[in-house]
């Protein structure tokens, strides 16, 4: 996957432009390059397509042009929805159409990233938990053991 942020406040020809860069920088397969508000990439097999960026405030959405194959071969599917918003919700998706199904795909693939994140997240507080816990219980056998040595102690100088 190839993963592009956005500030919100990109025109198209800047959107267009991250998304070519970004695309390229991932070494997927296809090679990426903008024109203005166009995003045209060719696959390493040789298929060609473009697309136009139709909204660069609230999530880039390509509108593609170009052949259904394009990148097929290397394993990758650069049509409208492979660059599909990531702000969308699963309320909002309707699945009637390929493009929305895709879509529907991506949104949910990106929501259970966040869901992962926030589970590695809560994962490593409560391994820092558990940790702080096992150490208490040991600083609390540790101060237990001393104390009856030092009464032990105090008795035996006692006697």
């Amino acid at each position: 996957n190839v993963k592009v942020d956005m500030k919100g406040n990109e025109t198209a020809e800047q959107a267009a432009a991250k998304i070519a860069a970004a695309v390229n920088d991932a070494n997927v397969g296809i090679g990426a390059f903008s024109d203005g508000d166009t995003i045209s990439y060719v696959s390493k097999a040789g298929k060609d397509g473009s697309g136009a960026i139709t909204s660069a405030v609230s999530g880039v959405v390509i509108a593609d042009t170009g052949s259904t194959g394009v990148g097929t071969a290397a394993g990758v599917a650069p049509s409208a929805t492979a660059f599909a918003k990531t702000n969308d919700t699963v309320a909002k998706i309707d699945i009637s159409t390929a493009k929305g199904a895709q879509s529907a795909v991506l949104v949910i693939d990106e929501a259970i990233k966040q869901i992962d994140a926030q589970r590695a997240d809560l994962g490593a507080v409560q391994n820092r938990f558990d940790n702080t816990i096992n150490n208490l219980k040991n600083i609390g056998e540790n101060v237990s053991a001393a104390r009856g040595r030092i009464e032990d102690t105090d008795f035996a100088a006692e006697t």
